[in-house]
Parts: C-alpha cells; structure tokens; sequence
C-alpha cells in the first residue's frame, strides 16, 4: 500500500504554530454506510410476502379448479378439465411465474438500493398477480395436455429476457459499486446494445410468459409495458440522466443510439 499522499496547503497558508505532520496527511475516508430509510423494512417484507404468493396462487387456480370454475360461471367450456394435478403447460406457465417472482425478490433484497414503501410494493407485487393471473385464466381456452412449438419459444424468450434484464441491473450494480466509477455512466455489458437494456429484457421476458399460455390476448401485457415504456418510463428517465450526467451522458447516447430494443430503436 503505498503511503498516504500530502494535503497541498495554499500559498497563503499561514499557521502562528507548528502543527504535528499528521494533520498534513490525508486521514482514510470512513466507508459509506447505506442506511434503510424509514418504512422500507416494512416495504421490503410485504414485496417478498405478496410476491411469494404469486406462483402459489397461479398454482392453486389450476389444482383447485378455480380457474374451471369461473369458466363455468361465465358460460364458457375450459380446453383441459379439472384433474387435480398439472398438465405439461400448467406446470411451465407456474414454473414462469415462480422464476418471475424469485427474479424480483432478488432484484429487491440485492439489486435495489432505493427505498420501497408498503404502497410501493403492493403497487407494484398487486400488478405482477392481476398480470399473472390473466395469463394463467387465458391459459384455460387452449389445450394443456403436451408442450408445443409456442411453449418451447417462449419458454426461449423467458431465458433471454431474464438473463438479460436481471443480468443488466447486477452489472450496473457492480459498476456503481467502484469509487473510481463516481459520475460515470456504465457503457459496457449489456449497456453498450441500449441505454434501457433491463426494460427491453422485461418487456421479452414478459412476451415469453404470454407466448407460453397459447391465446393472443395474452399479449396485451407486454405491449402495455412496451407502450408505457416507450411514452413515459424512458422519456422522463432520459431527461433526468441527462440533467445528472450532462455531457457523460451525451457521449453514452451518442455511442449507445438505441433506447431500447439494439439495432430497432
């Protein structure tokens, strides 16, 4: 280690005693200790509470025969009957939601570094289960007995979209975590293909999941978060990264062009 570097004391320094050489050298910096602000214990056990119940509740819609049920109710005729057990595809559009679920508890007890509110977290685990549970309930009008090419690509498009917005936000998590990255704007990895990555991994993830449950309709979830992306969530980012990053981030933007999907826009 080497030895530690002298203050540069100015010309008009004048002290009327001597001082000890120690208070010529610069003392180590004390780490930053990142403290929870109030509330976001709180925030942060009702996200993993009401996340974790996700997969189970999308898990008893099928073994329970709710989802059957409301079919019933509604007139209509479910494509696979209640057995009480899993059918292939039952078992891979669980297994999505488990992966979506596990995905975002990491992202929150790991990855995030704001604070989270209990309204923040039910907002947000609240709108994760309404879009899961469609997704499971339109799952009902196509057979579920064997796995067919819409399943395995978008069992496919899942894999990519979370390796690539989970993978994105550790990347810049590490990035940040360098003192020597301070005001700087991370441009490689992932972040070199689009200024928003972990959006566009979302956005392919959240397509993976409604290509898996074979109705169309399912993709109107996706192309919500395409939309609301796209004309509220990058513009209003864009603008404060620019307000915090000036001409960092002007360079980024005009090495990285595409905000979104890489080589589309």
């Amino acid at each position: 280690m080497s030895a530690p570097e002298p203050y540069a004391l100015p010309s008009d320094f004048g002290a009327p005693e001597k001082r000890p050489i120690e208070h010529l050298v610069r003392q180590p910096t004390p780490p930053v200790v990142r403290r929870w602000k109030s509330g976001n214990t709180a925030g942060k056990t009702v996200f993993v509470a009401l996340r974790s119940a996700n997969p189970l509740l999308q898990y008893l819609i099928y073994t329970q025969g709710w989802g059957n049920k409301l079919y019933a109710l509604l007139g209509l005729t479910a494509a696979t009957p209640h057995i009480g057990l899993l059918s292939p595809k039952q078992k891979l559009l669980v297994g999505i939601a488990a992966v979506g679920a596990a995905r975002q508890i990491f992202w929150c007890l790991y990855i995030n570094e704001s604070p989270i509110t209990v309204l923040d977290a039910t907002h947000i685990t609240l709108f994760n289960l309404v879009a899961d549970t469609a997704n499971t309930l339109l799952s009902f009008t196509c057979s579920a007995w064997s796995l067919g090419i819409q399943q395995l690509v978008g069992s496919a498009m899942v894999a990519v979209g979370s390796i690539i917005e989970t993978g994105s936000e550790l990347q810049r998590k590490w990035f940040k975590a360098k003192p020597e990255n301070t005001g700087r704007v991370i441009r490689n990895g992932l972040w070199k293909y689009s200024r928003h990555v972990n959006y566009a991994g979302y956005v392919l993830w959240r397509g993976g999941y409604a290509m898996s449950t074979g109705n169309v309709y399912a993709f109107w979830n996706p192309l919500v978060h395409l939309w609301d992306f796209s004309a509220r969530g990058i513009p209003v980012l864009e603008r404060y990264m620019s307000l915090k990053y000036k001409d960092e981030w002007a360079q980024y933007s005009q090495h990285t062009p595409y905000k979104l999907i890489p080589y589309v826009w």
